[in-house]
């Protein structure tokens, strides 16, 4: 006589079947099928198992609602979260500022001020003047004007009119403006302006006299009159 034990257990601890065989006359028959349940070990495994995987679960899930929350308040940009940007000056206050430079710059020259009316220029600065020869770098302008305040010949143009275009990052502007130049009358200035140590500083200027179409080529032929005598 022999027997044969097999024990098989399912994920949540379920009974396992036993099957004897007995040996009769040279043939097996089954003898009898027991059904047992699984042993206390195994079901408290199987239950404590279950409840780590819920647990870890809801874990899982309470992280990344949190995380959500987060990116939401942030914008939506997860680098927010690491470093706040420094707020810079707002779009007005640089435009507002770069109409008082230049206010001040025409009001230095009035006056004779020539530190206060060089000190609005870039070091790379250049200065057209309304003659043809007229393109100054720094340096060079810079000895003209102490010259001529020194002599008080002060220069008078009051604005006008004026548009500026600034570009995309507010660090430069484009401008035109009219002027009252008194002895002079209409005078255009153009320049370009660049955003230097927290102020605005002129890159470029070039003033030049407005004539009318009508008197156009009377002004022409007596320019070129002029130059051909020099």
């Amino acid at each position: 006589m022999w027997f044969h034990r097999d024990m098989g257990k399912g994920r949540s601890g379920s009974a396992g079947l036993v099957l004897v065989l007995m040996a009769t006359s040279g043939c097996l028959a089954p003898a009898e099928v027991v059904t047992q349940p699984a042993p206390p070990l195994l079901e408290g495994r199987a239950g404590r198992a279950e409840d780590d995987v819920s647990r870890e679960n809801s874990d899982g899930d309470a992280k990344a609602a949190a995380l959500e929350a987060a990116r939401a308040a942030a914008g939506g940009a997860p680098e927010a979260l690491a470093e706040e940007a420094t707020p810079g000056p707002s779009d007005e206050r640089l435009k507002a500022e770069a109409q008082r430079v230049l206010d001040d710059w025409h009001r230095a020259a009035a006056l004779g001020d020539d530190r206060r009316y060089l000190d609005h220029f870039a070091l790379d600065a250049v200065f057209m003047g309304p003659d043809p020869d007229e393109r100054w770098d720094l340096a060079t302008f810079s000895s003209y004007v102490r010259e001529a305040f020194a002599r008080k010949e002060n220069w008078s143009n009051e604005p006008v009119d004026r548009h500026l275009i600034f570009g995309p990052h507010m660090d430069v502007a484009w401008f035109d403006e009219k002027l009252d130049s008194g002895g002079y009358d209409a005078v255009r200035g153009t320049g370009v302006l660049r955003r230097e140590d927290d102020t605005w500083r002129i890159v470029y200027y070039s003033m030049t006299y407005t004539i009318p179409f009508e008197i156009g080529p009377q002004v022409v032929q007596s320019v070129k009159a002029l130059l051909g005598s020099r």
